[in-house]
């Protein structure tokens, strides 16, 4: 039966305990190194932002030794006030890019360790969504009628060649289908 090979499937893509921990480990490193090679630019913006706080204090001392008239203190203040928003949003959007793909990889990790059990207990619409929507990229049944299927990201790369057939030794090309329930209107 078809459910019953899809429930294989689960099983075999799912993480187990150790290998979940070593995937984590290389999930560390891979950001680490990616934080280390951005590291130059962000040091740049870190720069570049301490060089317009030490001249809007120059203008600011300026102002109040009456070299600098107040519309030209305001004219130069607002454009370092521009620079450093912008600073401030390229740093932010850095962190948040960081943290939302650690975040979202870490999700997709537990999941994989908990994937055959959630099939197991989900109804048959939730299945449906995870068949065609979440997990699988590409699914079909071989010629030895066992089934080959090909991950969603970012499951594909958490399992790189884990998996080129869920249930043994073939190598049947895999073949696009909706999924193996019949499509619902």
């Amino acid at each position: 039966m078809a459910e019953d090979l899809v429930a294989t499937c689960y099983q075999r893509i799912g993480l187990s305990a150790a290998t979940y921990s070593a995937l984590a480990k290389q999930v560390d490193a891979a950001f680490h190194e990616r934080l280390s090679s951005r590291s130059q630019e962000l040091g740049e913006l870190t720069t570049q932002r301490q060089r317009l706080e030490a001249e809007s204090e120059k203008f600011l001392a300026g102002h109040f030794a009456d070299a600098i008239d107040l519309d030209t203190l305001k004219r130069h203040q607002d454009r370092i006030r521009s620079g450093l928003a912008e600073i401030d949003l390229k740093l932010a959007a850095d962190h948040e890019q960081y943290a939302g793909q650690r975040k979202y990889l870490a999700s997709a990790m537990n999941l994989m360790t908990q994937c055959a059990t959630m099939y197991r207990r989900s109804d048959d619409a939730a299945k449906r969504l995870a068949n065609q929507e979440a997990l699988f990229e590409k699914t079909s049944i071989g010629e030895d009628e066992q089934p080959v299927v090909e991950l969603a990201e970012p499951f594909n790369a958490l399992t790189p060649g884990m998996l080129s057939h869920a249930g043994g030794q073939s190598t049947t090309t895999t073949v696009r289908l909706e999924g193996f329930e019949p499509p619902t209107f």
